[in-house]
């Protein structure tokens, strides 16, 4: 939604969010006084409510780009890998790399708050000793093909049809009706 709106009320995030070294800190947002509350499921979005998403994911960006300032002046290291739900972040990314202060950004693929655990159990193997070997893509399973999808799904009597090319806008949003399944 963030990429719909402006955003306008950035000056009062600035001052709610603050960052001090490499911390940040935050007062309470009072978000009804940036957009009205909806009352009703379905309720329609409107544009207070992407210019305040919009104002939030700036800010976020900001205080990233800060935190990284910091970090880099204080390790001197030149490069992050960043773990966590922030870390999803696809625009903040893009900041951090072409903004930030390291030359390279890397972004573990479990990234959810599992990825913290992956990374304090990969440190804690290179200190005991084990070789650990870095990570060439972001698949962390096995890989089906698509005849080896289709022999589960049917062997669990699931419905589903195999689509030979991409799909439209709506075509997708149509699919994501309750209880499908969908992978592109």
């Amino acid at each position: 939604m963030a990429g719909y709106g402006k955003p306008r009320f950035l000056p009062e995030f600035r001052a709610a969010i603050r960052v001090d070294g490499g911390t940040f800190e935050t007062d309470a947002v009072m978000w009804d006084a940036f957009a009205r509350r909806r009352c009703r499921e379905g309720e329609e979005f409107t544009q207070e409510h992407a210019d305040l998403a919009a104002s939030v994911r700036t800010r976020l960006e900001e205080v990233l780009l800060e935190l990284a300032a910091w970090l880099a002046a204080k390790t001197g290291l030149r490069d992050i890998a960043m773990a966590g739900r922030v870390a999803l972040n696809c625009v903040a990314n893009g900041r951090l790399a072409a903004e930030g202060p390291f030359d390279r950004v890397w972004v573990q693929p479990a990234a959810g708050d599992a990825g913290a655990s992956l990374g304090a159990a990969l440190y804690v193997a290179n200190e005991l000793g084990d070789r650990i070997q870095p990570m060439t893509t972001a698949a962390l399973s096995r890989e089906w093909s698509d005849d080896a999808l289709a022999e589960r799904l049917n062997l669990s009597a699931i419905p589903f049809e195999r689509r030979r090319r991409v799909v439209s806008r709506p075509q997708r949003v149509r699919a994501m009706r309750p209880g499908a399944i969908a992978v592109y």
